[in-house]
């Protein structure tokens, strides 16, 4: 798929999104606030053509594409993210590349350079007491598209490895995979894989 085809995809795509939204506005001012939910509905994923483009590169490679996060699931992630690497004490700059990587490989393409390093800020500053666990996971899980659990647990597992996968890391991962819903057999294949990825690099 060629980037200008991508990229008026995804211009269509937060088109209808808007749309939905003044309509939904629309709909309260007629209808009155107390008849219909308090937020309104928003596209998630990506464009349908992308999300085929997406399947055609997995039929040839064989591999899982990466899931593609949306703002708020990105923030949810980062303090996920956050609360791992500060599991031994503090934020090296070996998991800061990572956290990059991670946002690179999974916001949507076109995606302003400002908004990357936003994640990266909210990532190193951010502060664990912010954030309920078991909230920030649940709202994660009710949203995301299947494999993508898994995708951000292996990925909290690599960011664990980089300096050894202690015992207060794995527990606190474990907890994540199961608040987001993974059984014990899922989250062993997540560590399983990302021991594998860091053997390789």
């Amino acid at each position: 798929m060629e980037e200008s085809e991508r990229a008026k995809e995804y211009h269509h795509w937060h088109f209808l999104d808007f749309l939905g939204v003044v309509t939904w506005v629309m709909n309260r001012g007629i209808r009155g606030s107390a008849l219909i939910d308090r937020t309104p509905p928003r596209l998630g994923g990506e464009p349908p053509m992308v999300e085929l483009d997406h399947l055609v590169k997995l039929a040839t490679t064989g591999k899982a594409p990466d899931i593609t996060v949306d703002t708020e699931q990105m923030d949810q992630i980062v303090s996920l993210f956050h609360k791992v690497a500060l599991q031994d004490g503090s934020i090296s700059s070996e998991e800061t590349t990572a956290m990059k990587r991670f946002v690179k490989g999974h916001f949507p393409e076109g995606s302003s350079e400002m908004k990357a390093e936003h994640f990266l800020t909210a990532f190193k500053d951010h502060h664990s007491s912010e954030a309920n666990l078991k909230e920030t996971c649940y709202l994660l899980r009710t949203r995301l598209r299947p494999g993508a659990a898994e995708q951000i647990l292996e990925s909290l597992f690599k960011l664990a490895f980089l300096h050894g996968l202690e015992f207060e890391e794995r527990r606190e991962i474990e907890t994540i995979g199961e608040f987001l819903g993974l059984f014990s057999a899922e989250i062993r294949l997540a560590e399983s894989a990302a021991r594998r990825a860091f053997e390789k690099s």
